[in-house]
């Protein structure tokens, strides 16, 4: 009997793969080199960390849900099997920030022996960050035009090598990010402009638009300054969070209406 790979595994598995070995080759340290101000700002003491920890395995566990709800709708046929596809690749890239982050935040307890771990775990936490956003352009073409494969793999491979650019000086990331951010936005747009009628999608588009903005901005006051600790971690990553979420729930409450009349 022939082994069948699911699709959304051949999708994810590479990338995830390749993203991880990339970065833990040390091709980034250089760029990504933990400054001592940024080392006493973030520092934890032993015993800190549970509830962040707490929050970020929450964040893991709605992707678990997103996909077992998702599956569901599908085996109710009120979504299609690629729409399932959809939803399983974009709670991968998910994961891989969460995993990222929580191994990050644990590093600080400390800082000096992880210097090489914080790192390339911030690193992979910069670069995992952009095929989210371009999944969501993805997935809003395939809303609006329908399946389209090779635009689903040239928009993530191009988000991926794009980061080789902070070779040059971590500072790239953040254009890299606002750009996007910004081609989110539009993506975004472009399916409340064909859906604006359909129930919630109004209220979920401006909530998303927003929230890509508070996003940008606390990620970039993370980078520019230690002030004020992990404050801004921690609202850029809640902020992040809820973008995976709420862009789920639109583009999947569209498609159940769309799908609907099929059957």
């Amino acid at each position: 009997m022939k082994l069948r790979i699911p699709y959304e595994l051949r999708f994810l598995a590479p990338f995830c793969l390749l993203t991880v070995l990339v970065v833990w080759n040390g091709i980034f340290d250089d760029s990504y080199n933990l400054k001592e101000a940024e080392a006493q700002a973030k520092k934890l003491p032993e015993s800190a960390g549970t509830y962040w920890n707490v929050v970020l395995l929450f964040f893991a566990g709605t992707c678990f849900y997103r996909f077992i709800d998702a599956w569901q709708l599908a085996r109710d046929r009120k979504i299609t099997q690629v729409d399932l596809y959809f939803v399983t690749v974009l709670s991968g890239f998910a994961l891989l920030q969460y995993a990222s982050s929580y191994s990050l935040f644990n590093a600080f307890v400390n800082p000096e022996g992880n210097a090489i771990l914080i790192s390339r775990m911030t690193a992979l936490k910069d670069w995992s960050v952009l095929p989210v956003f371009g999944w969501v352009v993805a997935w809003s073409r395939h809303v609006r035009r329908g399946w389209m494969p090779g635009l689903n793999w040239t928009v993530c491979i191009v988000a991926s090598l794009s980061f080789f650019a902070c070779v040059i000086h971590r500072f790239s990331f953040y254009f890299l990010l606002g750009v996007g951010l910004t081609l989110s936005c539009i993506a975004l747009y472009e399916t409340y402009k064909v859906h604006f009628y359909r129930s919630q999608v109004g209220v979920l588009f401006y909530v998303l638009l927003f929230l890509h903005v508070f996003f940008f901005v606390t990620r970039l006051l993370d980078f520019v300054t230690d002030d004020f600790g992990w404050l801004w971690t921690y609202m850029f990553m809640t902020s992040f969070a809820l973008i995976v979420a709420f862009a789920n729930k639109l583009y999947v409450r569209i498609l159940i209406e769309v799908n609907e009349h099929k059957y």
